[in-house]
């Protein structure tokens, strides 16, 4: 089967492709994956997502991104600090907005679902509570993790497309790759929200994708691929 797009994620151990794909998109620091993907693929062009706090904050990513020299870097909030290095790199900033806007696109239920999504981030109802208003107080509704926001842009940018998936699960835990901000940062709440909304997920956005990850196909009725 040919794809003409691939998504990176930073789960362990995700089986990578022995063949060319044009368009690379990764999330945070997978980006480490598609610079070694690019070594044996050099045509492959770059797209790597990242957000704001983790660009600044996880300097394994931002090792791992400035490394790979994208073509082009999107911010998922503020502005960055770029280095020199990546003066070449096109950059863009989704705002909590039109983070939100792109995303409803795909969900049954649309902007008004992101938002609800907010409150599956947490378990016990007082935490929920929380941490939802304290989103509200800047209409800061996150909505899906980095590496599901890549399938997102990724399924915008290219509507006709074969998209491979690979390092992009629902469970959280542990990024491939070890980091301060990853020993003290907890990824699995969000994964929480990730599966909320997945089962939301707009049949006709399905039928172009495909994953090597068994626990995202169960729990969204992506097909396998192997």
């Amino acid at each position: 089967m040919k794809f003409d797009v691939l998504v990176i994620g930073s789960k362990p151990d995700s089986i990578m492709p022995s063949f060319l794909i044009k368009k690379i998109y990764t999330a945070n620091g997978a980006a480490e994956r598609a610079y070694l993907y690019q070594k044996k693929y050099y045509e492959a062009d770059l797209t790597c997502i990242v957000g704001d706090l983790e660009f600044e904050k996880n300097i394994n990513a931002r090792k791992r991104i400035i490394a790979a020299s994208p073509s082009r870097i999107i911010v998922r909030g503020g502005e960055i600090h770029l280095p020199t290095v990546l003066k070449k790199s096109k950059i863009e900033y989704l705002n909590p907005i039109s983070q939100q806007k792109l995303q409803a696109n795909f969900f049954n239920g649309g902007r008004l679902v992101v938002i609800f999504s907010e409150f599956f981030r947490e378990t016990k109802f007082f935490l929920k509570l929380k941490y939802f208003l304290k989103k509200t107080k800047k209409f800061d509704y996150t909505g899906v993790s980095t590496g599901f926001f890549a399938i997102l842009k990724a399924l915008e940018e290219n509507p006709n497309s074969k998209i491979l998936i690979t390092g992009v699960g629902m469970s959280g835990g542990k990024q491939f790759y070890k980091s301060i901000r990853n020993e003290t940062v907890d990824y699995t709440p969000r994964s929480r929200v990730d599966r909320f909304l997945v089962k939301r997920f707009k049949i006709k956005y399905k039928k172009n994708l495909y994953t090597t990850d068994l626990d995202l196909h169960k729990n969204s009725g992506i097909k396998l691929w192997s």
